[in-house]
């Protein structure tokens, strides 16, 4: 499935009890047990040590074992407080990945534990006295080059980029592209759409993404809905059409036209002659959930499908009569969103006359992870470029200013306040930030602190900054118009069918671009 395992060792000793010698599990050793170990890490009964791995990480921990405890108690951790944390009475889960457990280990042994998402690993000895020759982690992850890049004089620019870009990569497991690693280990195929921009602007072409786009098709006869939300289907949809203008994979998107033409039938039904659309659920976003604002913005999601829907099939040579009747009718229904930052950027993204003044208020407060990237698309095409510029930087800056190495299921800003960083424990007055927030399905620490769809910053940085845009499927034809908002330069490397498109923008001076042969670039 294209991946590959790597050894980490911890990179430091985070908390420790009734142990002696605990740096010794930092210190590089030969991964193989002997009869005589110079160098052992021992944990007395009721004594733990946490580990620090230093960036989140997929997969699971390798304990080399010499003698002692046949008793220990493992926890796996995204933060170093999840890692402390209790399942009975709390929010911590072994949902979706096993990430806490009692274990026997064995004398002179060497067992692998755990396939989660984490970052920081607690051993608690729970009888006699235990002596570890190594405790690391087995990494598992996409095994692609990275291909895209992009590197600006903002060094915090820079991070977001490349955090959002692993972020993304971590996703990319068992063949096909997850939520999260430790919970949402799953194709929810409504969230996939900045995952897919993101991850087809940095790897390319990706055989994940078809299998993803496949498998839930496949496993959604009509008139079933994709993941059971009616918006998921429209999201397919997106994913679908956009995923074509990049790749080109004309075959791949083939065997779905048809099923686009009676998903499209399907949608129309259910929008009245007045353009509204009359769906038994709607989802656009846990922020958005059961508001007002929702239904303008589902209903604005809707028209970007049908227009989507239009024009695959038009590039297959098929009228697509459902969609051009649904995105008709839809262009009729006055509908408007006042407050919810994710809804005005779907109407405005989908041309409706919408409060861009409320995107603006309060910089990044009312942002969510998914819906990032649209935000600031919406806010960047208004006119505001400077502005989203500045709320990118401020919204997943304060998730870096948090300890994170990868970008949360959800975030706002205000968590900030009076936080702890997730590589400790909270002091007397500080708020745990993985502990105290989250909602719906993502309370405590049963959320997610490496979510695909938070991977936003990718696309937004491509499409918006460098002014990135296909234009005919498989980028035959590209328009390049960088918007630096403040920016002295921007350099970038854009992976497109048959090689590489680099860009080098500076402040004042004109805009360099090389391309594969075969790709138009339209510069105006």
């Amino acid at each position: 499935m294209n991946a590959i395992t790597e050894i980490v060792r911890p990179e430091r000793i985070v908390l420790e009890h009734k142990t002696e010698n605990a740096e010794a599990l930092t210190r590089e050793k030969p991964l193989q047990i002997s009869l005589t170990e110079p160098d052992l890490t021992v944990i007395r009964a009721g004594g733990y040590v946490v580990l620090d791995y230093g960036a989140e990480l997929a997969g699971g921990v390798r304990l080399l074992s010499f003698k002692g405890s046949k008793k220990v108690r493992l926890r796996l951790g995204e933060s170093v407080s999840e890692a402390c944390s209790e399942i009975t009475g709390g929010t911590a889960t072994n949902d979706h990945a096993v990430r806490d457990g009692v274990f026997c280990l064995p004398d002179f042994s060497d067992q692998s534990y755990f396939n989660s998402g984490f970052r920081f690993l607690r051993i608690d000895c729970l009888e006699g006295e235990l002596g570890l020759k190594c405790a690391v982690a087995e990494y598992t992850h996409f095994a692609g080059e990275q291909l895209g890049s992009f590197e600006c004089d903002r060094p915090l620019l820079n991070e977001i980029f490349a955090t959002a870009a692993r972020t993304v990569m971590l996703n990319l497991q068992n063949g096909y592209i997850w939520d999260g690693i430790k919970r949402d280990r799953l194709v929810w195929i409504g969230d996939i759409h900045p995952e897919m921009l993101a991850a087809t602007h940095v790897f390319g072409r990706l055989e994940n993404i078809e299998r993803a786009l496949d498998f839930v098709r496949e496993g959604t006869p009509l008139p079933k809905w994709m993941n059971d939300f009616p918006t998921y289907s429209m999201w397919w949809l997106l994913i679908l059409k956009d995923y074509y203008m990049l790749t080109g994979a004309r075959e791949f998107v083939l065997e779905s036209v048809n099923y686009v033409i009676e998903l499209s039938e399907q949608i129309n039904k259910l929008i009245t002659h007045d353009g509204e659309l009359k769906l038994d659920f709607i989802f656009l976003d846990w922020p958005t959930h059961d508001k007002p604002d929702e239904a303008p913005g589902v209903h604005a999601l809707a028209l970007l499908a049908m227009q989507a829907a239009i024009s695959l099939c038009a590039d297959f040579g098929v009228e697509n009569v459902a969609a051009a009747q649904a995105e008709e009718k839809l262009k009729r229904y006055a509908v408007r969103a006042e407050k919810s930052k994710q809804a005005i950027a779907m109407q405005l993204l989908a041309g409706y006359n919408s409060a861009v003044d409320k995107l603006l208020e309060g910089g990044s407060a009312g942002m969510s992870t998914f819906m990032s990237y649209y935000i600031l698309r919406a806010v960047h095409n208004s006119g505001y470029g400077k502005q989203a510029l500045s709320m990118l930087e401020e919204y997943y800056g304060g998730m870096l200013s948090l300890g994170a190495t990868s970008f949360w299921e959800d975030f706002d800003i205000c968590w900030l306040n009076n936080a702890a960083p997730i590589t400790r424990l909270p002091e007397d007055g500080e708020v745990d930030v993985h502990a105290s927030f989250g909602a719906y399905c993502y309370v405590g620490f049963r959320h997610s602190l490496c979510h695909g769809w938070s991977s936003g910053p990718v696309p937004y940085l491509f499409r918006l900054i460098l002014g990135f845009e296909p234009l005919e499927a498989g980028c035959k034809t590209v328009r390049i118009k960088p918007d630096l908002c403040g920016l002295k330069y921007v350099n970038a490397k854009i992976p497109v069918p048959g090689g590489l498109i680099e860009v080098k923008a500076c402040e004042g001076k004109k805009t360099e671009i090389k391309a594969p042969a075969g790709i138009k670039v339209i510069t105006d």
